[in-house]
């Protein structure tokens, strides 16, 4: 039996021995070398007998890949806010024509736009001894729209992340209200529901921008407007608390504001601003007939109005209103009536008693204008 070493090596043979056939001749059959590459020299020997050693040769280790191409491991983020690091930062790989990775350090990756202007900072990553190059900070600033992210290096095939072609939110150029005021308003009192105003960029997106001062104020109006600003938040919106406005009833268009964007205007939202109480409306008119000393069939509803429109109810209560009669000597009992939350006094148990004849009511409160009733009351003794 001769048995195949190697001298001084540490290489590993396989199928390392042979035995001699009836000639004296040992062939060897599969003999191989495994090892790293350089230069080796073999022994044979068998017992009891001299060793030979082969002359010097050269083993050559296995070809290691070589990266032919890039591939995104990690993608960018499906939007993205111009001039703010990507929130998820790409990671790209090396790989062979086969798509197996390639561990290879110190390979510059670059990361373009596809046909577009904006500018890219932190847009390059080197790949570490596992063929990753891994990107910090990458930042994309332009103008709002879609864009698709190209990585590139010398001498391999680039690799786009079309798959992942996502939205550049640009800086703020405009406003929108996203909750309109309330389609109905008192005067001194605020709004009932909070108007809240959201940046957009120029591509009608939501531009996550905290710090801007955004203000309300009136189209052509005179009206005063307390807590009229609000302040964005992280996400770009702008809730307003406690808005008021103080002016006299009608029709009003809120307009938003803030320094250097395009205002936003309630156009669709155009509301009706009660103002204070002035006048007395009657709603439900006294009988056309009564008996004296009898409470009215029909007891007479006062509402509370503003001067700007005879529709406008004013909320408001506690306001008494008092029932007299106009220019006759009959006398009222229950003749008074207190205001609900509504604005409304209902007369409960107005009796009017006197001689038979035709008697006008009129209702009264302090501070506004009186109402009288649109029929005379035929008294009946």
């Amino acid at each position: 039996v001769v048995t195949a070493t190697t001298v001084g090596g540490t290489e590993t043979l396989t199928n390392a021995t042979a035995t001699t056939n009836a000639s004296g001749v040992a062939t060897f059959s599969g003999l191989t070398l495994t090892g790293v590459s350089g230069n080796y020299t073999l022994r044979f020997t068998a017992p009891g007998l001299a060793a030979v050693e082969a002359q010097s040769r050269i083993l050559t280790g296995p070809a290691s890949p070589q990266p032919n191409q890039l591939s995104v491991q990690t993608p960018p983020p499906a939007t993205a806010t111009s001039g703010v690091a990507l929130s998820t930062q790409p990671v790209v790989q090396l790989q062979d024509s086969t798509g197996t990775p390639v561990s290879q350090a110190g390979v510059v990756v670059t990361a373009t736009t596809v046909g577009g202007t904006e500018t890219l900072t932190n847009a390059t990553a080197t790949t570490n001894a596992s063929g990753v190059a891994t990107f910090s900070g990458l930042t994309v600033t332009g103008s709002g729209g879609y864009y698709t992210l190209r990585f590139t290096a010398p001498g391999l095939r680039s690799v786009d992340v079309n798959a992942f072609t996502y939205n550049l939110i640009g800086p703020a150029s405009q406003l929108s209200v996203t909750t309109p005021p309330p389609a109905t308003a008192t005067s001194g009192v605020a709004l009932s529901t909070a108007p809240v105003v959201q940046l957009l960029d120029a591509g009608n997106n939501g531009v996550p921008q905290a710090g801007v001062v955004v203000t309300a104020t009136t189209v052509g109006g005179t009206e005063t407007l307390t807590n009229a600003t609000a302040t964005t938040n992280a996400s770009g919106v702008a809730t307003f608390s406690g808005l008021t406005l103080t002016g006299p009833g009608g029709y009003y268009t809120l307009r938003f504001s803030a320094p250097g964007l395009r205002n936003a205007e309630t156009n669709s939202f155009t509301y009706n601003l009660i103002g204070p109480a002035s006048r007395l409306s009657l709603t439900t008119q006294p009988p056309a007939t009564a008996t004296s000393g009898v409470a009215l069939t029909t007891q007479p509803v006062v509402q509370l109005l503003d001067a700007g429109n005879a529709s406008n109810g004013v909320s408001m209560a506690g306001v008494v209103v008092t029932a007299i009669t106009v220019s006759a000597t009959g006398t009222l009992t229950s003749a008074t009536a207190t205001t609900n939350a509504s604005g409304v006094a209902t007369f409960s148990g107005l009796t009017l008693t006197g001689a038979g004849g035709t008697y006008t009511l009129r209702f009264t409160a302090p501070g506004l204008v009186s109402v009288t009733a649109s029929t005379a009351t035929v008294l009946t003794p």
